[in-house]
């Protein structure tokens, strides 16, 4: 959603600044987005460039993925088995009427720019398998 935001009247307005002044820019659709580095990845929680999969289990397994959650327990509570936020899992998204802050807390998966899917790579390994991919990223 944030590529999508960058027109491209603003890309070629850009490059009309002094910022694209060594024509090495070009004016092109956006492809895709540059993936942050694994190390610390036990610390980076929740999970994809939205923050819409709160464990790296959940990265690793579609069904872990809730459609509407939100954070529960202190700062420092920590999901040690599944690598990520202490989540619950609800139900349905936050009320309209709920107060605004009990509105924010709530991750809502099927809203523009906050979806949990794809990203398959992980789908097809064991459960034996995610659990050793948990247990190396928590080395990093």
């Amino acid at each position: 959603m944030r590529l999508k935001g960058i027109t491209k009247e603003f890309r070629e307005y850009f490059r009309k600044t002094w910022f694209g002044q060594s024509n090495s820019h070009t004016v092109e659709e956006p492809v895709g987005y540059v993936a942050p580095p694994l190390d610390g990845i036990w610390a980076s929680a929740p999970y994809f460039h939205n923050g819409s999969v709160p464990t790296v289990y959940g990265v690793l397994t579609a069904e872990a993925r809730p459609k509407y959650f939100r954070r529960v327990g202190g700062p420092k509570e920590y999901d040690i088995k599944d690598l990520g936020l202490k989540v619950e899992k609800l139900s349905s998204p936050a009320l309209k009427d709920a107060a605004p802050e009990a509105r924010r807390r709530v991750i809502d998966t099927t809203l523009p720019g906050l979806g949990n899917q794809g990203h398959p790579f992980g789908f097809k390994l064991s459960e034996k398998e995610k659990r050793m991919v948990i247990e190396y990223l928590k080395t990093l």
